[in-house]
Formats: structure tokens, sequence, C-alpha cells
């Protein structure tokens, strides 16, 4: 996804997101341009599964998009955290 001409991977942490048969985890979506700092904090405190699941459905091009389909999950979207 991009943000800024920037290419940004999403992270869930911890561990990334639960596989199928993989127990959920309550963890943090973030987005980071190659594992590089800054970090964006997406979403905290959220079910790791349902963030997969919210951004895995809609398939977002760009950061504001993925804020949105993590909106329903937390309070706490689009943060930023260094």
């Amino acid at each position: 996804m991009t943000a800024s001409e920037k290419t940004h991977t999403l992270d869930f942490l911890p561990g990334g997101a639960p596989g199928p048969g993989e127990a959920d985890r309550v963890g943090t979506v973030v987005a980071t341009h190659w594992g590089e700092p800054p970090y964006l904090v997406l979403a905290k405190n959220v079910s790791l599964r349902k963030g997969w699941e919210a951004v895995s459905a809609r398939w977002p091009p760009d950061l504001s998009s993925t804020v949105d389909a993590l909106r329903d999950l937390t309070d706490s979207v689009g943060r930023d955290s260094r």
C-alpha cells in the first residue's frame, strides 16, 4: 500500500496474523516503510485475526483506506508512534 508516494507494509504484532487453526492474539497493526522507522500505528489492542480479516476483505491500496478498514475494531487507529 502507499502513502506519500512510499510503499508500506503491514505488520500484525506480535507474531503476525494468526493462521488457520492458530489461537487468536490481541496486538497492534502497524505500517512501516520496509520495516524501517517510523512506524505508523494503525490499530492497537485489537484481535489480530479480526484485523487481518478486515484488511484482507478489502485489500486497501493506501494507508487511509487501511485505517478505514480497521476503524470498527478500535478507537486507537491512525496514531503515529516512533
